[in-house]
């Protein structure tokens, strides 16, 4: 009676976890990041009683989370993909609207003035005509100054932007570092199971560095990731995590770089730099703004 009233409480054990393993998904539904947690039960070392091996009940062997590796990894370099393609497309968006606007655009004014020339030309001693062209000269001129103001403010948007970002990125770095000790250290406590919490929240965090740059993620065999960025710059090996941040660049200062800080050292990765918003931005400026501020000059 005693073996068998010990099988019914591991049993009503077993289930009390499972059903809490399952409120806990209900209650995580609209979690960002949550994974769904399932419980792994098992039966118990049997007893050899009578000549007979006799079982024990359940236990619950392991929580685990149900992720696939290659889908989250998919995800981040999908997610970088989109947010540089999307920043370029919003950034290239508004100097198109620029150019092509009647109010702002050169090609309006420079088809007034040519129309101003020809009816010049049409009636060479007309002085009213001879205002117009004035004045529509002037009018195109007004509209390339006032284009280069837009194009240089732009500019200077861009590098308030560059700015903000990798102060992200570096904020970013350090938080998955601190999860890593915190996944090591909670990972020992419980003999090797896993916080599944704990790398929901840094698997989140890698995703929202992946909306900002594209990113390379490694695992290491204590339970830690290294992240790199650009090409191979680790931004986080383990615990340690380095920063990136922005300066005038050394050709032209009017133009930001991004710097990448490791101990003492600085590198300039600007043209390293891949994905997400940040790769957009770059992308924007070298494909879209530049050329256009020189085809106006």
């Amino acid at each position: 009676m005693s073996n068998l009233l010990n099988i019914g409480i591991s049993g009503l054990r077993v289930h009390q976890t499972a059903l809490t393993v399952t409120g806990h998904n209900i209650a995580n539904v609209d979690t960002e990041g949550y994974s769904r947690q399932d419980v792994t039960i098992t039966n118990q070392n049997p007893q050899f009683q009578g000549g007979v091996w006799v079982g024990s009940g359940s236990m619950v062997q392991d929580v685990r989370r149900i992720f696939d590796e290659f889908l989250v990894g998919q995800l981040q370099k999908d997610t970088s993909t989109f947010n540089f393609f999307e920043t370029l497309s919003t950034n290239a968006a508004q100097i198109d609207s620029l150019l092509a606007d009647p109010g702002t655009g050169v090609q309006p004014g420079i088809e007034n003035m040519f129309g101003a020339f020809q009816a010049a030309i049409d009636d060479p001693s007309s002085l009213p005509a001879r205002q117009v062209l004035i004045s529509e000269s002037q009018g195109l001129v007004d509209r390339f100054h006032s284009i280069n103001d837009r194009l240089n403010d732009s500019n200077e948007i861009l590098n308030g932007q560059l700015g903000a970002i990798t102060t992200q990125i570096s904020t970013l770095g350090e938080s998955i570092a601190e999860l890593n000790v915190q996944i090591q250290f909670a990972t020992a406590s419980a003999n090797g199971n896993y916080p599944n919490d704990l790398l929901d929240k840094r698997d989140l965090a890698i995703k929202e560095l992946s909306e900002l740059v594209s990113v390379t993620v490694v695992s290491q065999d204590n339970d830690a990731v290294n992240v790199f960025i650009g090409n191979g710059q680790p931004l986080v090996l383990g615990k340690d995590f380095n920063t990136v941040t922005t300066q005038s660049g050394a050709d032209d200062p009017t133009r930001d770089s991004i710097i990448f800080k490791r101990d003492d050292v600085i590198q300039d990765i600007t043209r390293e730099i891949q994905g997400g918003q940040i790769g957009g931005i770059l992308e924007y400026r070298n494909s879209v703004l530049d050329p256009v501020t020189n085809q106006l000059g």
